[in-house]
């Protein structure tokens, strides 16, 4: 009896509880972008840079750029993808990005506990 009321409770508060950090934790990362999500500038710089015609891995290219910290090394498509970041302002392309990771990771998440709850 005890411990199906400990399962029940742990299988309401416990959920409430990741739900309760993952906002505290997107919330803390979204206030605080200029020490988060840094490689996403260099990503988005070197679609940028595609775009414009000339050569996003050339280190001489990119790493002249304000934005850029280090060497863009992704394949080629996806410069694709970080194109899309470059159609607004930089703080909106910070949030869409981090709420991309963010559904990308809930995806996951109940994608695997719906795999494991098959079994």
């Amino acid at each position: 009896m005890y411990m199906t009321m400990t399962k029940k409770i742990f299988r309401v508060v416990g959920p409430l509880l990741l739900l309760a950090y993952f906002i505290t934790l997107v919330l803390h990362i979204s206030a605080q972008s200029d020490q988060y999500q840094w490689d996403f500038r260099t990503h988005r710089k070197a679609a940028e840079i595609f775009a414009a015609g000339s050569d996003p891995y050339d280190p001489g290219i990119l790493l002249s750029q304000k934005e850029a910290n280090f060497l863009y090394t992704y394949p080629p498509f996806t410069l694709f993808f970080y194109a899309l970041f470059n159609q607004t302002d930089d703080n909106t392309a910070f949030h869409l990005f981090l709420l991309v990771k963010c559904a990308l990771l809930i995806g996951l998440v109940g994608g695997t506990l719906l795999l494991l709850s098959l079994r």
